[in-house]
């Protein structure tokens, strides 16, 4: 059974029989149209879609629009922005075709898939604006796709591709992604699509299942049989935050010294004041400490920046000597 809750006084305001076992409905994947009239419910027998007010079917699928069997299990399915389309994942378990992984886009007026391409059948992300949608394929990329040209933006290199899961920061700038068994949320560049932060303050025993970004940006939040709320520290630097400047990097503007908060997960990593062409002026190394001080009696009276480092995650901030 679906149930659907009026969300001002959380009262339920409808009830549908979906058909099957009482098992039908188990760890199946449930979403709401954009638009609040259609609810579509996902089971091992396909897709359900029922009208939110009266609860009649609307229709059912259980070969998604092309020519396969009744053994197809879906990974992750998400609306398009416009409710136009279903994009999601799938793989084809009967032994004569396994391996069939595709994304497939299906069109929620035609109810036919039209358009599939190669994807491992997991996790997908879909951006705010909805031109940015996300899939796995074999050879461990994370590829960043445009719904509506159907052309690769970003690929994302990745050891791994057991995703629990992944979502787009509000402004799109950045991609936070869980993998498989691990206690760390990995944070991309969508520039770059290079890592640079991550979060590893999960306690033992516990597996992230689940990912989310504030709207203000402020916050990243995880669950793991408990909830964690961290500070999301994205690598724009403080010069896009000013309440990220005061917090990480102080006093700044300087006239002397400074001291930065430094995250442990750049604890024995560098430290290096660059000027504006890019030169290297001070460098230091990173002990484990939480607050760096450094000496910047020596810069000249203009603006650099500070760039931390450990392997492959860099953040950089904009220094401001007085």
């Amino acid at each position: 059974m679906l149930e659907i809750y009026e969300t001002e006084n959380w009262t339920s305001v409808k009830r549908i029989d979906v058909p099957g076992d009482s098992f039908s409905l188990l760890g199946a994947q449930v979403l709401i149209s954009p638009d609040n009239n259609t609810v579509v419910a996902i089971t091992w027998d396909g897709f359900y879609f029922y009208d939110v007010q009266s609860g009649k079917l609307l229709n059912h699928l259980w070969d998604y629009g092309q020519v396969l069997n009744k053994n197809i299990i879906i990974a992750s399915a998400i609306y398009s922005i416009d409710g136009s389309h279903i994009y999601f994942t799938s793989t084809d378990v009967n032994p004569k075709t396994t391996g069939d992984e595709k994304l497939r886009f299906l069109n929620t007026q035609t109810y036919e898939v039209d358009y599939t391409t190669d994807a491992r059948a997991e996790k997908i992300a879909i951006s705010k604006s909805g031109d940015k949608i996300t899939h796995v394929r074999d050879n461990n990329l994370l590829y960043v796709l445009n719904p509506h040209t159907k052309e690769t933006i970003l690929t994302i290199p990745v050891y791994t591709m057991n995703i629990n899961s992944m979502v787009f920061s509000p402004d799109e700038r950045y991609l936070a992604v869980n993998f498989g068994l691990e206690k760390v949320i990995h944070v991309y560049d969508l520039k770059t699509g290079k890592g640079v932060y991550q979060y590893t303050t999960v306690p033992s025993g516990y597996a992230l299942v689940g990912l989310g970004i504030s709207p203000d940006q402020k916050y990243i939040v995880s669950s793991s049989g408990y909830i964690f709320l961290y500070k999301f520290l994205p690598t724009t630097g403080v010069e896009d935050n000013p309440e990220q400047k005061e917090e990480i990097i102080y006093p700044n503007p300087t006239n002397g010294s400074i001291n930065l908060n430094i995250d442990e997960n750049y604890y024995h990593g560098s430290w290096e004041i660059m000027d504006i062409t890019g030169r290297t002026i001070l460098q230091g190394h990173i002990m484990p400490e939480p607050i760096l001080q450094i000496n910047v009696n020596s810069l000249l009276p203009q603006t650099y920046n500070l760039r931390i480092q450990k392997n492959n995650f860099v953040t950089t901030f904009k220094l401001i000597k007085m």
